[in-house]
């Protein structure tokens, strides 16, 4: 594992010792649902860092998205972003 990464986060304690890859993936899912708020400033240029999402707990959905594919890959977990260019109708 890395070292002085954000994830030696005490509250992530325990997460390598599930049994599955599902389990690990759904303690990461409920913690970043219970600690993050979706971003409520209006963003002009770019994404925030992973880093900056998990120091200000807070992001729009690539950023969580990115914070949530470092904190698998931390743990263990094979992950990757999609980026979908339609919408659940179909329509671009």
């Amino acid at each position: 594992m890395l070292k002085n990464f954000f994830f030696s986060d005490s509250r992530f304690e325990g997460l390598t010792n599930y049994d599955t890859h599902l389990q690990k993936a759904q303690k990461l899912f409920n913690f970043f649902n219970r600690n993050l708020s979706y971003g409520s400033n209006f963003r002009t240029a770019g994404y925030s860092s992973a880093s900056e999402v998990w120091n200000t707990r807070e992001g729009v959905c690539g950023e969580m998205s990115y914070l949530y594919i470092s904190a698998a890959r931390y743990f263990g977990l094979n992950s990757s972003y999609v980026s979908v260019i339609r919408d659940f109708e179909g329509k671009a």
